[in-house]
């Protein structure tokens, strides 16, 4: 065995060096477990971690016991779910029967050894009934707030960076073994033992199920293994405050530094010295960082941001979902989601729908017809055989005319419609064909978006805008404020925002129509989740160009498909034609 010095967590019982192993079959490791086999193993904790490429291919795991780490390399491409008797002790390991497996993601470590070596997993998600990342959990758990940035950084850097690089391995070793750690800390035990405590089972999914998730979080993985771990800021201005902190000005929206726990701000001086800090407060363009900076005349030349940005509303509650469905309170063939079947189980047995092709024409913008195309669209939207509409319309076909004559006849049904875009942009370019065809609506928008930044761009919409934030938190005036709201617009992440739900936003006006713009920038994945949390939603209808920008991240991961690319939809595809210069939206 070898030895590894470490700092990270601190404290009277917790020792400064941890011993490892390395095995290069799967028969190495299970030799070197057998030990495990004694004891009770109902009190036993085993930390899990693995390392995935940027390819998305599993090359190491890690299983931390006590305090020693047993690592295994998995040499991609090579079948390793051998058959002997002895593996029989790697079966119940993963198994969860020789100790209970803990680990942050579960879903994904999980996943990603079962696609490996074929064997199921049975393990808890760390940290127990939160979405804290392993940083801030340590820092909750036993202080030192200075160790966080560098705990997160074990598990948030880029796979690219460590590529042969034995760095990989050392990381990997205290991944595993912090997460035992804080699963064995007294607070987590407690809530690791209690019933309401499940474990994540990859057994509970199909061999069809199975793979249809992992495809979906290998994307995820690959994706996000390309995104930058170090964003440079555009400023225009900082200031040092009398009680220490540093006011950056931000320059640009998209390289705005953000509030957040789990980043790092580095600022540079014009004598190259750095100082790091973290934002702890944002206030339209200005960000207010705490430094370790001093006050100081020297300027600041160069800022940027190191680290992970805390994961958005989307992405928790993707993830969320899917650490449901391996624990069994979730599944992909319940009846209450039947547009999860539609899009990812129907396949071959999914019916073909007549197409529309002589649909009453019906008027737009100043009683102007819509042209047969656009008649035909609004009518597949309006009928109830096709779960599915799938609208094809390069620019100048008039999609959001279409959109607003369909949410016209939508209220007209007394039906309620939420519209949605991949950006806000989008959803602004809607909201005001909304207003010309004479539609009421609310349009939900950030402060983040909004505030300071974007302001100007809702002139003519800002009488039916409401900043997410200033939603009130007195349900009669909730009620008074979206009671009589038929449609609603906002982006697709913010139908994941914990507000909306919390002040029964979606209870006062229910998801039964959802039209989606923009619809070739946006992965199938994105729709999981949404179609998982509505069980009023009766219609999909999703408008978008193939042949402009695909979904975002494909570049990174290549097998990532858009609406516009599931064979069994194309009879649910209408294509819209070119309309009259004076019909554009």
């Amino acid at each position: 065995m070898s030895t590894l010095a470490q700092a990270y967590l601190k404290g009277s019982t917790i020792p400064t060096t941890l011993d490892w192993s390395l095995f290069s079959t799967p028969a190495e490791l299970a030799t070197a477990l057998e030990e495990l086999s004694t004891g009770p193993s109902n009190t036993r904790v085993i930390g899990l971690a693995t390392h995935v490429t940027k390819d998305g291919i599993l090359e190491f795991i890690a299983l931390a016991v006590d305090n020693k780490v047993f690592v295994m390399y998995t040499p991609p491409g090579k079948k390793l779910k051998e058959r002997a008797s002895r593996i029989d002790c790697l079966e119940r390991i993963f198994g969860g029967r020789m100790g209970r497996i803990v680990g942050f993601g579960i879903v994904r470590l999980a996943m990603s050894i079962k696609q490996a070596m074929g064997y199921d997993v049975r393990g808890f998600d760390l940290p127990p009934g939160s979405t804290k990342s392993p940083g801030l959990s340590a820092y909750k758990l036993f202080g030192h707030p200075s160790n966080a940035f560098t705990i997160d950084n074990l598990w948030d850097y880029q796979p690219a960076e460590l590529e042969a690089d034995n760095r990989r391995v050392k990381y990997l070793c205290f991944r595993a073994w912090i997460s035992l750690r804080l699963a064995t800390h007294p607070t987590w035990m407690k809530k690791l033992e209690i019933n309401s405590c499940v474990a994540a089972e990859t057994s509970r999914l199909s061999a069809m199920h199975f793979k249809i998730i992992f495809q979906m979080l290998n994307e995820v993985h690959r994706m996000d293994a390309a995104k930058s771990r170090t964003v440079d800021n555009d400023f225009s201005a900082v200031q040092h405050t009398k009680d220490g902190q540093v006011v950056i000005h931000n320059e640009r929206f998209k390289t705005r530094v953000r509030q957040s726990e789990t980043t790092k701000v580095v600022l540079v001086d014009k004598d190259g010295k750095e100082y790091s800090g973290k934002a702890q407060g944002v206030r339209g363009k200005q960000t207010f960082v705490k430094s370790s900076r001093s006050n100081s005349s020297k300027s600041i030349q160069h800022v940027r941001v190191l680290g992970r940005e805390e994961l958005t509303n989307a992405e928790t509650a993707r993830n969320g979902f899917l650490l449901h469905l391996l624990q069994g309170k979730r599944t992909l063939l319940s009846p209450e989601y039947p547009f999860i079947r539609h899009l990812w189980l129907a396949g071959k047995s999914m019916p073909s729908y007549a197409q529309i092709t002589h649909a009453t024409i019906r008027k737009g913008q100043n009683g102007r017809p819509l042209n047969q195309s656009q008649a035909n669209v609004v009518e597949a939207m309006l009928e109830r055989a096709s779960p599915f509409v799938i609208a094809h319309g390069p620019p100048g076909t008039g999609k959001t005319t279409t959109i607003s004559v369909a949410a016209r006849e939508i209220c007209d049904l007394r039906e309620t419609v939420w519209i949605v875009a991949q950006s806000n942009v989008g959803v602004k370019n809607i909201a005001e064909s909304l207003c010309k065809h004479g539609v009421d609506f609310k349009l939900l928008v950030s402060k983040e978006f909004h505030f300071e930044w974007h302001e100007h761009i809702y002139e003519d919409v800002n009488d039916h805008l409401i900043r997410t934030d200033e939603i009130p938190d007195d349900p009669r005036h909730v009620d008074l404020l979206f009671s009589r709201t038929r449609v609603v617009l906002c982006t697709l992440s913010t139908l994941s925002n914990p507000t909306l739900t919390g002040k029964r936003i979606f209870e006062l006006v229910p998801v039964e129509n959802l039209v989606v713009d923009e619809a070739s920038q946006i992965g199938v994945f994105d729709y999981l989740s949404v179609f998982g949390k509505f069980k009023e939603l009766q219609k999909v209808s999703l408008f978008g160009d193939p042949k402009q920008l695909p979904p975002y991240g494909q570049d990174a991961a290549p097998s990532l498909q858009s609406i516009f690319d599931i064979p069994h939809l194309k009879s649910s595809s209408y294509f819209l034609d070119m309309q009259c210069l004076y019909l554009r939206a």
